[in-house]
């Protein structure tokens, strides 16, 4: 016949093993929690951040931390449309069509226009014959204006475009105003989910003679 000691024995030991079992379930639960809350945070950390593709080095970077939806997404739009410009309109012969390859996925249907321009006046023929270095220089840092209230926004970019041949040196204005719309994904070509069209050139005109 099973005695009291044993009874109580017995209950102990159930006691133990119910008290560790519910110990292990609850600190499960709370380490499932932990983890998933410090997830939400480093997501919600990346999601604030703003990458920029430095295209001289090849390497990104974080341009803003602030949660300013419209301050990141300036940041990229303006990174977007320098690199555009550093493209389309600065090369040498070797790097011309490298460069207008690349300015092509930053830019809808106008840039077939930019394109035909430069295969109707033989551009790189020009630029190997007169050995030209075309480079883009910007006013100030107020040269990129962008309409954040406007969708697409509205843009207005004041930059100069700058020859260097065998000849000398000229530089003429590269003022224009265009659209950019957002895009659903971000590719390599791409990488800041925006495209620029409606590209209108609103003065070219020369400031600078041959030296």
């Amino acid at each position: 016949m099973t005695n009291l000691k044993e009874l109580v024995n017995y209950k102990t030991g159930f006691s133990l093993q119910r008290t560790v079992t519910i110990t292990v379930i609850v600190g499960s639960f709370l380490f499932s929690a932990i983890v998933a809350v410090f997830a939400f945070m480093y997501v919600k950390d990346q999601n604030s951040k703003v990458w920029v593709l430095n295209e001289s080095s090849g390497q990104i970077t974080v341009a803003t931390t602030k949660t300013n939806t419209d301050k990141q997404r300036m940041a990229e739009y303006k990174n977007h449309i320098r690199m555009f410009y550093s493209n389309m309109y600065a090369f040498t012969e070797k790097s011309f069509w490298g460069n207008v390859e690349n300015g092509l996925h930053m830019i809808g249907n106008s840039g077939k226009d930019i394109l035909a321009k430069y295969q109707r006046e033989n551009t790189q023929q020009i630029l190997k014959d007169a050995n030209v270095i075309v480079t883009v220089d910007y006013i100030n840092s107020d040269s990129i204006a962008i309409d954040m209230s406007k969708t697409p926004r509205e843009c207005l970019v004041h930059a100069t475009q700058n020859f260097e041949a065998n000849s000398g040196k000229s530089s003429r204005r590269l003022y224009a105003k265009f659209l950019i719309y957002d895009l659903d994904t971000r590719t390599e070509q791409n990488p800041h989910a925006c495209l620029i069209d409606k590209w209108e050139i609103i003065d070219d005109a020369k400031i600078q003679v041959n030296e």
